[in-house]
């Protein structure tokens, strides 16, 4: 939970996942160790700080989103959890599930951030996964070249192993990607938008892989712009506009109030039994 300073600002949902049609097999709890905690973090780039004061944990097996507006802050919090920022103030702890070393972290950057032109083929792109943990002359052995088509076969590349990445959907293109963090064996994937600029078909895709690879124990955290798509597919939610503004069940925390302040604009929410649809209310050219 968010916890600290800002507690005032927080929307605080207490205990398991519960109720939410697409929870996971394994329920997440605060029990044990998280595998990630910040502490009163701030972080940014040379002069500006784009998340302030946050106090977040992850725990192992858990699925969450974060959302919030352009300029909010959801990058910077991946790259620094991730190690590529140094935080300002505060403390980032990784913790593994044993406790013994810091957890392995898988990571997926959005699409449009990739060049997806290189000419390169599904599988070596999957492979790229081991760079990490080997040097860079040895070849691939047998045993990681099986473990790569297995990955590779629960999300349905494994015929498309020899394809260019540039010749697939964009929903297999992600899956290619994800595909590769999971090489490394990590307890939490970080992905940065992995559903931006895809259809609805492709989105259901990689959504239906995120859940499978939920399903097995790896922790999942999320960014998003897609509020709606947040709600009917994940069970816990994090809104954040530099700071922390509430977490919880999207069914509690999607409310016009913490929307509003999240998103500092009027926002639209409507309840249709378990689903919920949110909007930007419009403004008329009278400005009322």
């Amino acid at each position: 939970m968010a916890t600290g300073k800002h507690t005032d600002r927080v929307h605080h949902v207490h205990g398991r996942l519960h109720g939410h049609p697409h929870a996971g097999l394994r329920e997440w709890s605060e029990h044990g160790q998280p595998i990630v905690e910040l502490t009163d973090v701030s972080s940014g780039y040379r002069q500006t700080l784009g998340i302030e004061h946050i106090d977040l944990k992850l725990w192992p097996a858990q699925f969450l989103a974060v959302v919030g507006p352009n300029g909010g802050g959801k990058t910077t919090l991946l790259r620094t959890i991730l190690g590529h920022i140094r935080p300002r103030e505060g403390r980032v702890e990784i913790n593994a599930a044993g406790g013994s070393s810091p957890a392995s972290m898988g990571y997926v950057p959005q699409l449009e951030q990739i060049d997806l032109t290189f000419p390169i083929t599904v599988e070596e792109v999957v492979l790229l996964g081991l760079s990490r943990d080997r040097r860079w002359y040895r070849r691939t052995g047998a045993e990681e070249r099986d473990r790569a088509h297995e990955i590779m076969q629960r999300l349905n590349l494994l015929e498309l192993g020899q394809r260019q990445i540039r010749e697939l959907s964009g929903g297999q293109q992600q899956a290619a990607f994800i595909a590769r963090a999971l090489l490394g064996e990590p307890e939490l994937i970080l992905l940065d938008e992995p559903t931006s600029g895809l259809d609805i078909r492709s989105r259901d895709e990689v959504v239906h892989f995120l859940h499978e690879i939920n399903h097995s124990g790896v922790a999942i955290l999320i960014t998003s712009h897609d509020l709606n798509w947040v709600a009917a597919h994940l069970p816990w939610v994090v809104c954040l506009n530099q700071r922390v503004i509430a977490e919880g069940d999207p069914q509690e925390v999607f409310t016009t109030q913490v929307l509003g302040e999240t998103y500092k604009g009027e926002m639209v929410v409507f309840q249709h039994g378990d689903m919920i649809m949110v909007g930007e209310r419009p403004h008329s050219p009278n400005g009322r």
